[in-house]
């Protein structure tokens, strides 16, 4: 059963995505829905963006992540880059992790996971860059 909620409320355990909004037939994490920290934000925009294009080939990426790249892409290059801030303790860790040179441990919470996702998605961006100069 799907339970649509209005765009002002999120799931952390989606990482700030709100419910019904997700298809992933495996929850990560089970918490509560939370009322979001900042109603007027632009993150709304960002989440209902669709046509992301990804720089690179997702192969090495299984199915739940390339939907999750193509699905939220925009927002996680807006929350990455700095265009929107972040609202939650979930997005504040994806902020920190994805600014590390490490690559962030997806078992950490689910700003971990999201983290090693656009992570290892801009490193394969760098890799295919590297292998087409060579």
């Amino acid at each position: 059963m799907r339970i649509r909620v209005k765009m002002t409320w999120f799931r952390l355990c989606d990482f700030g995505v709100p419910a019904g909004h997700h298809s992933d037939t495996t929850t990560r994490v089970q918490i509560d829905l939370l009322p979001r920290a900042v109603p007027d934000s632009n993150h709304d925009t960002y989440l209902e963006q669709r046509g992301f294009k990804p720089e690179c080939s997702l192969r090495i990426f299984d199915r739940s992540e390339r939907r999750d790249l193509k699905r939220y892409g925009h927002w996680l290059q807006a929350l990455a880059d700095g265009t929107i801030q972040p609202e939650s303790e979930d997005q504040e860790q994806f902020v920190d992790l994805v600014h590390n040179d490490e690559r962030p441990n997806p078992e950490e919470g689910t700003g971990a996971y999201f983290a090693d996702l656009w992570w290892r998605y801009q490193h394969r961006i760098e890799w295919e860059k590297d292998k087409a100069k060579h």
